[in-house]
């Protein structure tokens, strides 16, 4: 584990968040590989080996062994981690008691929208479906969907509040993501109303931090690819459309309040209200933050066609905050951060 990793995950635990409450029972992490639900398992991990005194087990179920060995390979030997290679588009059988289910199976770059439709779809409805009767026969006390911003469509409020949402056309590419998303909530939706099953729901905007995959295709990742590779910051659009930009410590400290104190089948917008940027902004201000490196911006109209976003994306995060969220990180120190972590790593310094 490097050092931003260990302090992010460190000012975690220092939140006095109840993981006490999580002590001795068992966590079905779905898509454990993913970006954010793999920096939740790691802070699950550094809590039983330094706070806990009843160990947290965790299952990550994964469709990927090699990527889910480098991604653990710190945890190798751990007891309470274990790894499981399942097919959420089949019913699951386990043997063990699953106490909470968290949902996070999904692709969520637009690179896979065009080649894998429906790689994109299955999991986030026939996945979901799957996981939900596992936690109706175990009587699982919590099932956390991740869910997206994407199902808000093309809205016509520039802040987007859990109840208002916009136009969505099935027809487009992006919609094998979208509609899948709201496929997911109203299964959750079902799930709690006909059979009592505790679903909650997070709708996670731009979030960016330490370990993303720098070949996501996503714009937040490209540039910090520019950035380590010292590359011009490329933009494939005028970068009008605007985004809210959430550092991973904050959005997954809001996830963890959502499975502490959520409602059931609510749905609660993580991401910031403080970092509200078009596009071309933040490369300006990643431009000067790494100014040592001579960084310009170039423009290149190569925008895949039939990928269409909603040209404001910012979220209403009153509801989230009433459960004591708040982000902190702004963007230039996020930014520095994430860099640094992938340079310590580069540097051999991981451990």
């Amino acid at each position: 584990m490097n050092k931003i990793i260990k302090e992010d995950i460190e000012w975690l635990l220092g939140q006095n968040l109840p993981f006490k409450n999580l002590e001795g029972k068992t966590l079905l992490f779905a898509g454990a590989n993913s970006f954010i639900a793999s920096f939740m398992i790691e802070t699950l991990l550094f809590y039983n080996k330094n706070k806990a005194q009843n160990p947290i087990k965790i299952i990550g179920i994964i469709r990927n062994f090699k990527k889910a060995k480098n991604r653990f390979s710190d945890y190798k030997n751990r007891k309470d981690l274990v790894i499981k290679k399942i097919n959420i588009l089949k019913p699951i059988f386990l043997k063990e008691k699953i106490d909470i289910i968290i949902h996070a199976a999904s692709q969520a770059s637009p690179k896979y929208y065009n080649v894998d439709p429906a790689g994109t779809f299955l999991p986030n409805t026939i996945g979901t479906y799957n996981l939900l009767q596992l936690a109706l026969k175990n009587k699982s006390e919590n099932f956390l969907f991740f869910s997206s911003a994407e199902v808000y469509g093309e809205s016509l409020n520039k802040v987007m509040n859990e109840n208002e949402f916009g136009y969505l056309n099935p027809l487009e590419v992006r919609a094998c993501y979208s509609e899948a998303k709201r496929a997911g909530e109203t299964l959750c939706n079902i799930y709690y109303r006909q059979y009592k099953v505790n679903t909650k729901i997070v709708r996670p905007f731009h979030i960016y931090g330490p370990n993303m995959q720098l070949d996501d295709g996503r714009v937040y990742a490209d540039f910090v690819k520019n950035i380590l590779n010292n590359e011009y910051i490329i933009l494939r659009s005028k970068g009008d459309a605007v985004r809210s930009f959430c550092y991973l410590r904050d959005a997954v400290d809001g996830i963890f309040r959502v499975i502490f104190y959520g409602l059931p089948c609510e749905a609660y917008n993580i991401g910031s209200d403080i970092d509200v940027l078009s596009i071309k902004d933040l490369a300006k201000i990643l431009i000067k933050t790494f100014q040592g490196k001579g960084l310009k911006i170039k423009y290149e109209n190569k925008l895949n066609k039939g990928i269409k976003g909603v040209k404001i994306v910012k979220p209403d995060i009153t509801k989230i905050n009433k459960l004591g969220f708040k982000p902190i990180i702004r963007v230039a120190e996020g930014f520095k951060r994430t860099v640094l972590s992938y340079l310590t790593k580069e540097n051999g310094c991981e451990k």
